[in-house]
């Protein structure tokens, strides 16, 4: 009898340990769920965090480019600056216009942001072919001859007749996305000419003054007329040159000290003697980078 009592009672201590440990590891996966969750609970609210950063810097320059165009002067509290680039210009005061870097700080974030004026790029639909062939030759050297001429192909009105899916015309491509239809392109080349080129600015070549710096290397100037550009390109440039509206890429990207990075563009205009002053055209969406 006392025999049967010891095994019961070795039974009782074997499935008392086993329910311990059952709930040991049950009480462990919990906890590691629990972290999991709370740590992409973070990240998300990071990440939001830096894309409200991002909108808030996409809305600090449209309401530059906006009081500038009207002529006018807005009261707003002094601009922090976080990080590398230059102080951002207050409302009313003129920013450059070729993708300069400026920094600022939007609470505990650190924001670039940067404005292109569309005229300052190469339009792919008019834009000289020679200076469309040296920009691939240095953004693409493996892919630039068979992609310029694809691009230059697609221009012509029987694009379709040699075998092209779609043809390229003043005003009928809208953003970069639509030259990935063309089978050279790729999403490294696509990044690389990122808020280089244009479509339906219907220039032959952009303006020198708001060029990107890539671009402007590339012009065909002589020494004098560049370095009188040059010169000129160190000064923040007007918005507007005529009273036709103007098209602005405005870029923001925002980092968090943890590492969270997200960036927000939008293209808009600018006209000048309206109320509206400032339109909205398109979104790019965020592009988070950890």
């Amino acid at each position: 009898m006392r025999a049967g009592r010891r095994r019961e009672r070795g039974i009782a201590l074997f499935a008392a340990i086993w329910l311990v440990m059952a709930l040991s590891a049950l009480a462990l996966s919990v906890t590691r769920e629990t972290q999991t969750l709370t740590r992409v609970a973070a990240n998300e609210l990071a990440a939001a965090r830096a894309a409200a950063a991002a909108e808030a810097g996409l809305a600090r320059l449209g309401l530059g480019l906006a009081a500038a165009a009207r002529g006018v002067s807005v009261s707003v509290p002094a601009t922090k600056r976080a990080g590398q680039g230059r102080a951002l210009p207050r409302p009313g005061e003129a920013l450059r216009l070729d993708g300069t870097p400026y920094a600022w700080a939007y609470e505990d974030a650190a924001v670039t942001l940067s404005v292109q004026a569309e005229r300052g790029k190469l339009d792919l639909a008019t834009g000289e072919q020679a200076l469309l062939f040296a920009l691939l030759a240095r953004l693409a050297p493996d892919r630039a001859e068979r992609l310029a001429t694809e691009i230059v192909v697609a221009r012509e009105r029987d694009g379709t007749s040699r075998g092209m899916s779609w043809r390229l015309e003043a005003g009928d491509m809208q953003s970069l996305e639509d030259l990935a239809r063309l089978p050279a392109a790729s999403p490294e080349i696509m990044a690389r000419l990122d808020g280089l080129v244009s479509t339906g600015t219907g220039r032959a070549e952009p303006d020198p003054l708001t060029a990107p710096e890539a671009i402007f290397r590339l012009l065909d100037l002589d020494e004098d007329t560049r370095r009188r550009l040059a010169a000129l390109r160190r000064r923040a440039q007007p918005v507007l040159l005529g009273r036709e509206p103007e098209r602005f890429t405005l870029r923001a990207v925002a980092r968090l000290p943890g590492g969270i990075t997200v960036e927000r563009a939008a293209l808009v205009e600018i006209a000048a003697g309206r109320d509206d002053a400032l339109r909205l055209i398109e979104r790019v969406p965020a592009l988070l980078r950890e």
